[in-house]
């Protein structure tokens, strides 16, 4: 187009109008001054051939794009020798965040002609090694920290390349991001190179006559927003847009002192030169008849920034879904059949940033949203007005569920008024049976909300030893925003190592015997999440258990026998404290020790053992045993008595030996005795039960059991008055 107006301003090609095609992909400095190999002229030596052909002193140059940089690096170098006149379209004087959304994510650098259009995945694998492309980034003169459009292009929330570095990026820190994140360091390095030598250079001062030609009002990548982890393992993007020409920022187009500067509202960037205005502005400078153009007949020109602002709506899609939108006229913005992105609505934009979809949408129209789900899951989503180049409000939608792959989602987007409510037909059926509210509704204070929530644990509870709690414990958690935030949206916890998270309401209680790990988090209500953190305690509330094997409970021993006590300590969680455990008879601690009971009085006795776990949960199991005496132990006695010196006398041990064996011998005969009147008994109801009765034998033998009881009674007494005989024997020692 701007060829054709120049042709009919007079101008033939070949002649007095020639073109520059150049490889722009390499670096520029090869573009305009020579590449280090044969077979590509540069800019300087096309100019120089050009003089040699026409006779010309001096040429005028047009340049667009990257090409106003390859200008301007060839007139450094040769200043007003060779040029007359230089009018530049849109070029990114300091660099576009764009070059850098092709380095991380690609783009179709606006290419597409009849449906067939660039692979943005295929640009960004090959744009790594394209000099150009580094060059591009924004330089360290693009920022201006007293303009928010202008004070950082890259926001790292989440730290995406772990460098400990996070929120808003200064120059050098972005050169790190892309550096960290695997672009070509050696690359990088040509930005600054680039930048710092042509930044600050004005042709005009080399005495060029410089004339700007700048695109705006259309929605430009501004700012990148590393927002937020997804659980998929991706992560949320946001997205600012700010005027330009839908590739260079306004700063960045506008950073070339000139004669003359003309602003043209909407006009995009791949098509500038042949914008209407733009062309005819082009051929009159040529002409010098500028002065009576009449710029009131080109609408969209304007000498005044001012008329640059953008107004519209911003729609972000956040995975998995498709963001697709349709105007009132069924012009379409979005994803085609063949996964291409069909660009119908005229000054509308779409993005894809890591599978987040953003379309900004241009005021005084209405939309239809429609969604369609690529994968079951959920997807938060933003509706932003923009107003004057200001976001003075967002509706936020916090994990709308997607219930099958065939979910759609769709919303109506009416001029002049806020975003509303989502329509959702989970299974495809074209019958939307849920309505979703968004979630928070933002104003412009809380829409620049870039800061994520904080929220604090405190667990209640009985704390032991070993940092384990002793009782059931409750968790509270308490989130808090910055101050000047958005407000909380919501926190949520985990105790399932992030399986499943709940929303909290009232404090956690745990209960359970063992470690609990509680993982929680918060979302503010511009969608920030905050990192997840963890807390790991330890809950044994169950003392240890003690089993107690010997002795047994109610177990009588003989004086004259020993035990070694036989325990087990078993601890459900933390585990006994072995340093704890004390094991007693009658309170005395004993140990592990083998017991003779030769040391114990006669009768019972109470063993018992405690022992507390590592949490400090204390136990106590005790049985009581009896110790006894007959003749046999008795005898032991007195010879263990003796060889103590406890007996000192030989008479008197010997004849109390004697005497105690004399009184076994008795037992022993009465024992045989008592055995023969048992049998003649069993023998005389065996005859009687032959004829009579059991009652009748019972009756008839009541007159024999009383003469045996007789027997009997008077045997203790015999053996009582022998026990006292000996008795008084050894108090007379």
């Amino acid at each position: 187009g701007l060829i054709e107006e120049l042709k009919q301003n007079g101008y033939e090609e070949g002649k007095d109008l020639f073109v520059f095609p150049y490889d722009w992909r390499l670096d520029l400095n090869w573009s305009a001054l020579g590449i280090p190999y044969s077979g590509f002229d540069s800019l300087k030596d096309k100019i120089e051939k050009v003089k040699q052909e026409t006779g010309a002193q001096k040429v005028n140059i047009i340049a667009h794009s990257m090409g106003g940089l390859v200008v301007k690096n060839y007139l450094k170098r040769y200043g007003s020798g060779s040029v007359d006149k230089f009018i530049d379209m849109g070029t990114p004087h300091l660099g576009a965040p764009q070059a850098m959304k092709i380095l991380m994510y690609g783009d179709d650098l606006e290419f597409n002609y009849l449906g067939i259009g660039l692979s943005s995945e295929r640009i960004k694998t090959i744009s790594q090694n394209f000099p150009s492309v580094y060059q591009l980034l924004p330089s360290q003169n693009y920022f201006d920290s007293a303009d928010p459009d202008y004070a950082y292009y890259l926001y790292d929330m989440h730290d995406l390349d772990n460098n400990g570095i996070s929120g808003r990026l200064d120059y050098a820190q972005s050169i790190d991001f892309l550096k960290n994140t695997g672009r070509n360091n050696y690359l990088l390095a040509y930005n600054n190179a680039l930048h710092s030598d042509l930044d600050n250079y004005s042709p005009k001062a080399d005495g060029v006559e410089t004339y700007n030609i700048i695109g705006c009002g259309r929605p430009t990548i501004g700012q990148i927003f590393v927002l937020n982890k997804e659980e998929s393992g991706g992560h949320e993007y946001g997205l600012k847009y700010i005027t330009g020409d839908g590739a260079v920022p306004l700063r960045s187009a506008e950073a070339l002192t000139a004669d003359d500067a003309y602003y043209a509202r909407q006009a995009e960037h791949s098509t500038m030169p042949s914008s209407d205005g733009i062309r005819q502005i082009a051929a009159a400078i040529l002409k010098e008849t500028i002065g009576s153009l009449r710029l009131e007949n080109y609408p969209a020109i304007s000498h005044n920034s001012a008329d640059c602002s953008l107004s519209g709506a911003q729609i972000s899609f956040h995975s998995p879904i498709e963001l697709n939108v349709y105007d009132e006229n069924n012009n379409h913005i979005g994803p085609d059949q063949n996964g291409d992105i069909e660009l119908g609505i005229a000054g509308a934009r779409y993005d894809d940033l890591d599978g987040n979809k953003f379309v900004f949408l241009p005021a005084g129209h209405n939309y239809r949203v429609v969604g369609r789900a690529t994968a079951s899951g959920s997807f938060n989503a933003r509706v932003q007005t923009v107003q004057n180049g200001q976001y003075v409000e967002t509706a936020y939608y916090n994990e709308v569920p997607l219930n099958s792959s065939s979910t759609v989602a769709q919303m109506q987007i009416t001029s002049g008024q806020t975003a509303g409510a989502m329509e959702i037909d989970q299974n495809g059926d074209q019958i939307f049976e849920t309505i979703v509210e968004p979630s928070a509704v933002l104003n412009q204070e809380e829409t620049g909300d870039l800061a994520k929530p904080e929220t604090q644990i405190s667990l209640n509870g009985s704390l032991g030893g070993n940092d384990f709690y002793v009782s059931t414990t409750t968790a509270t958690l308490m989130a808090a925003d910055n101050q000047g935030g958005s407000g909380i949206l919501k926190t949520e916890y985990s105790l399932d190592n992030g399986l499943t998270w709940q929303n909290y309401e009232n404090p956690i209680i745990l209960a359970n015997d063992g470690e609990h790990n509680i993982l929680y988090k918060s979302t503010d209500r511009a969608g920030n999440v905050e990192e997840v953190k963890e807390r790991k305690m330890k809950i044994d509330k169950t003392g240890p258990a003690i089993n107690i094997f010997l002795p047994l409970a109610e177990q009588e021993f003989s004086r004259a026998e020993s035990f070694t006590p036989e325990y087990e300590i078993t601890d459900n969680y933390s585990g006994a404290a072995t340093s704890s455990l004390a094991v007693f008879i009658d309170d005395r601690p004993i140990g592990r020790a083998e017991q003779d009971l030769f040391y114990y009085s006669l009768g019972e006795h109470i063993f018992k053992i405690t022992v507390s776990d590592l949490a400090g949960n204390r136990a106590e199991t005790s049985v009581k045993f009896t110790v006894s005496a007959d003749l046999d132990s008795a005898i032991s006695d007195i010879n263990r008595g003796y060889d103590l010196g406890w007996l000192e006398n030989d008479k008197a041990k010997n004849w109390l030996i004697k005497e105690l064996n004399e009184i076994k011998k008795y037992e022993e005969r009465f024992g045989q005795r008592q055995n023969k009147l048992d049998e003649r008994r069993e023998r005389i109801m065996s005859r009687c039960l032959k004829n009579k009765s059991q009652t009748w034998c019972e009756k008839r033998l009541k007159n024999y059991d009383k003469a045996v009881y007789r027997l009997n009674q008077i045997h203790q007494k015999i053996i009582a008055r022998r026990f006292q005989e000996i008795l008084k024997k050894l108090e007379d020692y």
